[in-house]
């Protein structure tokens, strides 16, 4: 279904990504990636936007680095 906005054109799309695992050729093991959010970037190249959320992470754990749950090692991720 297509929706217009303004000059811009927008489309509704079904959900992704329901399986909400990942998967890690190293270790064959499932990692739990609930939780993830689309932003422009996503399917245009938006640097604003992406900055914008990163920062926001990164300033989050630097001032409160304990509500951040420790659930994968580095051994996972290489």
């Amino acid at each position: 279904m297509q929706a217009e906005h303004g000059t811009s054109r927008t489309y509704e799309r079904a959900g992704t990504h329901n399986d909400e695992s990942g998967w890690s050729q190293a270790t064959v093991a499932d990692i739990d990636m609930q939780g993830g959010w689309y932003d422009a970037g996503d399917y245009l190249k938006f640097t604003e936007t992406i900055v914008y959320s990163a920062y926001n992470l990164l300033r989050a754990y630097e001032i409160n680095p304990g509500i951040f749950q420790k659930k994968i090692t580095p051994s996972l991720l290489t």
